[in-house]
């Protein structure tokens, strides 16, 4: 009769307490990737069988992300950094990390995903990526499910694909929290002004829908304009906005819900006299915004914490792929609320 492995002989091999050796062989917290890595190859030389050692292989990941250093940075180097937080991490597990950069054009991505699936045909097992307009990605997307490849998504989804699962802050709260502040604090009839990025974009339509909606309980009388920036032509959104307010001397506040366009109208918003008065809410915290709450120039800034996202994707994408867990279709990051008062201490904690 075949003689038993235990959790003993694992660890009196190893030097280390049964109690690391358990952490590691069950996928429990409390011990680094590389030595789980290290516990599950000696437990495997030894015959000792779990669902994780059994599962546990080396697995490539593709990453295509919107360029960290590109006109999408203020969001997605945060991403990024999550990203690559993780992998780090994972550097001595049997994890292969392959990283791409689109310059945030649709085509762009969608040139990059073509390219990869016919170069790593046959020898991909995930796909990190985020998807704005699902019609336009789904042959794509079914071309990489057809081949065995499992995708995950990240900050904006793809309900109907059959991606695994998907990671990021909910839209609809989003929007919901950014209607409920300014609500708070306008106190006359007027107008408010949603400046977005991309109107065919789902994720910015549940946005927009969710601050209509809770515009409509806290401030009922307040009539909503929107305005979205030209990707062509990203000074357009400055002119548009400022001759908004010309036009309009009854604007009462600006909820803009993107970085990248926070970014861009934090200068233009300084040298505008007649936007002083103005209740102005930006999206998530970086350098400029940060500076732009402590000046006065926005009130406030919603974020989606990305580099918990980036950290997370990556981590979700891993434990289903190599470890072979069970996980959930969708993982909500929490999304945060800053004022002057409530700002980190550094720019080094964002």
């Amino acid at each position: 009769m075949e003689k038993k492995v235990t959790l003993q002989e694992i660890a009196r091999q190893m030097g280390i307490t049964v109690s690391t050796v358990h952490k590691a062989l069950y996928g429990k917290k409390g011990v680094s990737e590389s030595r789980r890595k290290e516990i599950i190859d000696v437990a495997s030389e030894l015959g000792y069988r779990t669902e994780i050692v059994q599962n546990n292989k080396t697995c490539r990941i593709a990453v295509v992300l919107p360029d960290p250093v590109g006109i999408d940075t203020y969001f997605y180097q945060f991403v990024w950094k999550g990203i690559q937080k993780r992998a780090d991490e994972l550097k001595q597990s049997s994890c292969e990390l392959l990283s791409y950069v689109f310059n945030g054009s649709m085509e762009h991505q969608l040139e990059i995903l073509d390219s990869l699936l016919h170069q790593e045909q046959g020898h991909l097992d995930g796909l990190i990526t985020i998807i704005w307009d699902e019609s336009r990605f789904k042959q794509v997307l079914d071309n990489f499910t057809r081949q065995g490849i499992k995708i995950f998504t990240v900050s904006s989804d793809a309900p109907s694909s059959r991606r695994i699962s998907t990671i990021g802050s909910n839209p609809n709260k989003l929007g919901r929290l950014a209607a409920e502040y300014l609500g708070s604090v306008i106190h006359h009839p007027g107008r408010v002004i949603v400046i977005g990025t991309r109107r065919d974009a789902v994720n910015h339509a549940q946005v927009v829908r969710g601050f209509f909606d809770q515009m409509s309980i806290m401030q009922p009388e307040i009539q909503i304009i929107e305005i979205y920036e030209s990707i062509g032509n990203p000074e357009k959104i400055f002119h548009t906005l400022q001759d908004f307010l010309e036009k309009f001397d009854d604007v009462q506040g600006i909820y803009i819900n993107n970085a990248r366009t926070t970014a861009a109208l934090c200068d233009a918003i300084r040298g505008l006299s007649y936007a002083k008065g103005l209740r102005i809410i930006g999206s998530e915290l970086f350098t400029e915004s940060i500076s732009a709450v402590r000046e006065g120039v926005l009130h406030a800034l919603i974020d989606q914490n990305p580099f918990n996202q980036g950290y997370k994707v990556l981590t979700v994408t891993y434990e289903h792929i190599a470890q072979g867990k069970d996980v959930l279709p969708k993982y909500e990051v929490p999304i945060n609320l800053f004022l002057s008062s409530n700002l980190p201490i550094s720019n080094d904690l964002i």
